[in-house]
């Protein structure tokens, strides 16, 4: 397809190839069509303030929301001159905006105004004083919305990629941190296996390697705000960043409250409480095999964790409100202050890069420990609803205010974890999380078409695509026709039969739990027996100490000692006491 471009600035028109216009809007293009009563300049104005605002982007006169060209009349000459548009925007933006502009003329004879807006490092308003930026709701959607007043210094900060939490807190001073929370950032360190690095530094070298404190203008050594929020005092906390803040709530379906706990502690110790108080609600499902007990939590614990650190390190500390974890009857949320990144969505949200609000504070936790290096954290809170069987997290209740996160309490599908477990050992890899979810939705759904798909996959259209082909290939889908696909016959016999009660013993429970344990002469040496006992736990997220006798075929004293050692090491945690205590893999 060919178009007609009109250079005023040259005065010059030539043709020219395949300039395609987009066929919907999104986050960095916007349509306008010209009704008969002409454009408003508002409208305009909107788009131009709210892209430079955002990422920049595309404005397109003479496009309906459709995608339709409509073409701008000739009786609306300012939307038909590139200069014109031009010293509009320079005219009606305070500071001024200079954007490029051209007119595309179709075959059709229909004239296009194509105005490109590039991003500012500085909060833009019309010259009435609005400001807008373009944004995406909770629901997809897209719109300009207002920028508050209150809002503008976080605003700024977005503007000139800035980091709140890597900035000096002007009046604050190194008695604001608490020696016994930088103490037990270093037990984190050890624990969760962080940068060891840091634990041969001491403290003042400890403090700056992870962005603690840092130089004021004038020079002086103060903490930033990742630092107080860290290690400080509870005080100073509290005195310099009021809205860290974290509300923990068990809530009957009424909304009525069973629990509620208000927290403002550092981060690390914050979530250890937090993720405590989620575990003390977070029940489980035992299923019985032979001298095997397997149990399966309400929630899954890594999802969990991953969820509680994503809301503490993308949270937007400028504003004055507060984490919230309510645990429901039949779910758990997650919320925080801050939406979105501008350019991600719901459709995007597995496939885009993990969000930067707090980058240095990101950073220091990842040194820690407690954030994923890869940026796999959203990953690992859908595959522990996905591999259990259950229903997706969640994210529609998000608003581009907050961020909020549903995980289910269904009752996990024995069948579909175990399944996957075996064919997963018998591929010598993993599944992805794609290939999970395609599975899984194809179980529920024997015969589903591409187009449902696309529509129902957090990804981009594109990947679900080439998963289904890769999947094809390796025989574990079939495609009908060129619109609709299906199971295998392989997975239908298997996959599409009623769910196992978690309330009795799955049939090959017991053949799956005993290929943890390698054919041949029973384990007999340390390292052995270790190796053995690692390997269950990729079939349960937990085990007792009966269990370990039962799978190493020893004595109930061995199985304690072993147990009892690896928890020393830092290989395992020990939960509950007495009769109840459990072990979980140290992660």
């Amino acid at each position: 397809m060919s178009r007609l471009r009109y250079d005023y600035r040259g005065f010059h028109a030539q043709r020219f190839q395949a300039m395609q216009f987009p066929s919907k809007e999104d986050i960095l293009v916007e349509f306008k069509a010209v009704p008969k009563a002409g454009l408003p300049d508002r409208a305009v104005l909107d788009a131009i303030v709210g892209f430079a605002n955002a990422s920049g982007g595309t404005l397109y006169i003479g496009i309906d929301d459709s995608g339709t060209v409509t073409g701008i009349p000739a009786d609306c000459p300012k939307w038909l001159d590139p200069w014109r548009i031009e010293a509009f925007a320079l005219e009606r933006t305070m500071p001024p905006v200079q954007v490029h502009s051209e007119i595309v003329v179709t075959d059709e004879g229909l004239s296009v105004a194509v105005i490109r807006i590039p991003p500012c490092d500085f909060i833009v308003s019309a010259n009435d004083g609005r400001v807008v930026r373009r944004r995406i709701k909770g629901d997809g959607t897209l719109e300009n919305m207002p920028v508050h007043p209150i809002e503008h210094p976080t605003e700024l900060e977005s503007r000139r990629h800035q980091d709140l939490t890597s900035r000096t807190v002007s009046r604050s001073t190194l008695q604001d941190l608490n020696p016994q929370e930088r103490d037990f950032l270093r037990e984190t360190i050890r624990t969760n296996r962080g940068d060891e690095a840091l634990l041969e530094l001491d403290d003042e070298a400890f403090d700056r390697a992870l962005g603690i404190v840092a130089r004021d203008k004038d020079g002086v050594w103060r903490p930033t705000y990742a630092g107080l929020l860290l290690i400080g005092h509870r005080a100073a906390i509290e005195r310099f960043v009021p809205g860290h803040r974290v509300i923990f709530q068990v809530l009957n379906d009424d909304w009525s409250k069973r629990i509620e706990e208000e927290m403002d502690l550092p981060i690390a110790t914050g979530i250890r409480q937090l993720i405590n108080a989620v575990n003390a609600v977070n029940y489980e499902t035992e299923l019985e095999s032979g001298p095997f007990r397997v149990g399966l939590k309400d929630f899954d614990v890594r999802a969990v964790r991953e969820a509680v650190v994503n809301a503490y390190c993308h949270r937007d500390y400028g504003r004055n409100e507060p984490i919230l974890v309510q645990a429901y009857d039949d779910e758990l949320r997650i919320s925080n202050p801050g939406g979105f990144k501008p350019d991600v969505s719901y459709e995007k949200i597995l496939s885009a890069a993990p969000p930067g609000r707090n980058p240095h504070l990101a950073n220091a936790l990842m040194r820690i420990g407690l954030v994923e290096r890869t940026g796999r954290g959203l990953v690992r809170i859908y595959e522990g609803s996905v591999r259990m069987g259950r229903v997706w997290p969640r994210y529609g209740g998000s608003t581009d205010a907050r961020v909020e996160v549903r995980i289910s309490r269904e009752k996990p599908d024995p069948a579909f974890k175990f399944f996957i477990d075996d064919l997963e050992e018998k591929r010598g890899k993993r599944f992805k999380l794609l290939q999970l979810m395609l599975i899984q939705e194809l179980r529920k759904r024997p015969k589903t078409t591409f187009e449902k798909l696309l529509v129902r996959f957090p990804f981009p259209g594109d990947l679900v695509d080439q998963e289904i082909e890769l999947m094809t290939k390796e025989g574990f889908i079939v495609e009908e026709d060129e619109n609709s696909c299906r199971l295998s016959e392989v997975f239908q016999s298997i996959l599409l039969k009623p769910p196992v009660s978690a309330e009795r013993s799955p049939s090959g429970v017991r053949d799956a739990l005993k290929t943890a344990q390698p054919e041949g002469e029973k384990p007999r040496t340390l390292a052995e027996r270790e190796g053995v006992l690692l390997d269950a736990f990729v079939r349960r997220p937990s085990v007792t100490r009966a269990d370990v006798a039962g799978l190493l075929d020893c004595s109930p004293q061995t199985a304690y000692r072993l147990l009892n050692g690896m928890t020393e090491k830092g290989l395992l945690r020990a939960v509950g006491e007495g009769r109840n205590r459990r072990y979980e893999r140290n992660v």
